[in-house]
């Protein structure tokens, strides 16, 4: 299950949470996530990155929250490859890990996919949404990755 980020500073179940930063060049970001176009999510977070002068866990989102659009439209290599660069901009963070977790899942890669859960899992050990995941996975993969709602 792909995830979405919010920009609010409240955590809501099965969704993480975007900091929202106080700084103009995070306002792409802000019109991407209110956006309800996929293509158009991924021009504006495009637009959030390269602007520069977010803080590490501000990127992070912005790929996982891009990636989320790309997985939508069906790109799942950019997808892919949008959560593993959050991954490497916020290593503690779990949601990237478990979204790519879902698409290595539906390719049938079951190692990278359960790795990447048991990292999710690392981080938020707690977290009911993706220790059901790691047991979908675990019991079923290859499993066909779902874009969020």
């Amino acid at each position: 299950m792909i995830r979405i980020l919010i920009p609010i500073s409240a955590v809501a179940a099965g969704l993480a949470v975007l900091p929202a930063p106080a700084r103009a060049d995070f306002s792409a970001c802000a019109a991407a996530y209110a956006s309800k176009d996929p293509h158009q999510q991924i021009d504006l977070y495009t637009t959030c990155l390269k602007h520069g002068g977010l803080v590490s866990t501000d990127v992070a989102g912005a790929f996982t929250n891009r990636g989320v659009a790309y997985a939508h439209i069906g790109d799942l290599d950019k997808a892919l490859a949008d959560f593993s660069a959050a991954i490497q901009y916020d290593p503690g963070w779990p949601l990237p890990y478990s979204n790519r977790a879902g698409l290595e899942a539906g390719r049938g890669q079951c190692a990278a996919a359960l790795a990447d859960m048991d990292a999710a899992l690392k981080y938020a050990p707690h977290r009911k949404e993706f220790l059901e995941e790691r047991a979908r996975i675990q019991a079923g993969c290859p499993i066909a990755a779902k874009p969020p709602n």
